[in-house]
């Protein structure tokens, strides 16, 4: 099983949990939620939606030269980018014109939802395991640390944020 796969579930996995709806057999004719993410990501502002496609582009990068991962990190980045319903040239657009990194941050850090800043954490670091060898794992380890941190995270949240995603993980494989 892929690692966008995985990721993917969790996501839903914690979307459910956090929102504590039951599912019921729904009768037909009743519109059901055909993607669980899109529904998270539903009330974050345009800026903010691009601002999370940015980040995770430039964790994506760091799989760049290793094909298969490269592939993989593809595959994690278009999954939210769909959910998001942004573009990535509506991103890369914003971007470049509202202050790169602190416009970028900005925007992470109006979004009150921990459980979109959680699954993004979760998201970020599956890309940083992703990276093309030893070196660029490194380098995006650092960057996590450093983006979290100025979301408010400490190491001791990181560490702990992605150890109850992953232990999710193996209560439902």
């Amino acid at each position: 099983m892929g690692i966008f796969i995985i990721i993917a579930i969790i996501l839903i996995i914690v979307l459910v949990v956090k929102k504590g709806k039951e599912k019921t057999i729904n009768p037909p004719n009743v519109n059901v939620v055909d993607n669980p993410l899109a529904e998270m990501y539903s009330g974050l502002t345009r800026e903010q939606k691009y601002s999370i496609l940015n980040l995770l582009s430039s964790f994506q990068e760091l799989a760049r030269g290793n094909s298969r991962n490269y592939i993989e990190a593809n595959k994690i980045v278009s999954i939210t980018r769909n959910s998001l319903n942004v573009t990535s040239d509506q991103a890369d657009s914003y971007f470049h014109t509202h202050g790169q990194a602190d416009g970028l941050m900005e925007q992470l850090y109006s979004i009150s939802d921990t459980v979109i800043i959680d699954s993004l954490l979760y998201q970020c670091f599956g890309l940083v395991m992703l990276a093309r060898d030893e070196g660029q794992k490194y380098i995006g380890g650092e960057l996590l640390i450093e983006t979290f941190e100025k979301l408010g995270y400490t190491e001791n949240d990181i560490v702990n944020t992605i150890e109850k995603i992953n232990a999710m993980n193996k209560m439902f494989s």
